[in-house]
């Protein structure tokens, strides 16, 4: 989470939108919690179709790297480190894109 230190920079410069985006990142954070699974069980040996059970895998995947991301993001912000915020949002992007092309392939496999 961000830091009080950043919170009181952020309230200073008065600017109410960005505290609202503030919040609205710290609630997200306790929803990334919630949906974490560290391991995926397959339920059949060899499933019968490879897609749904390597595009759950990837999602899997997805989400794991979002939430060291935002982690990464929440650290940076607090040391006032421009250079890996910037890197973290560029790799959030980079996620959100193979999310898109995942999602891609599924709507014209199903």
């Amino acid at each position: 989470m961000f830091s009080e230190g950043f919170k009181d920079i952020v309230q200073g410069i008065g600017d109410s939108a960005l505290m609202e985006q503030i919040s609205l990142i710290e609630k997200m954070q306790s929803k990334h919690e919630v949906r974490f699974y560290r391991r995926l069980e397959s339920q059949e040996l060899k499933p019968e179709r490879l897609l749904g059970h390597n595009g759950t895998a990837l999602l899997l995947k997805l989400l794991t790297r979002s939430i060291y991301l935002l982690r990464g993001f929440f650290l940076a912000v607090n040391d006032y480190n421009s250079s890996v915020c910037f890197l973290c949002v560029r790799a959030h992007w980079e996620t959100t894109g193979t999310l898109a092309y995942l999602h891609k392939w599924l709507t014209k496999f199903y």
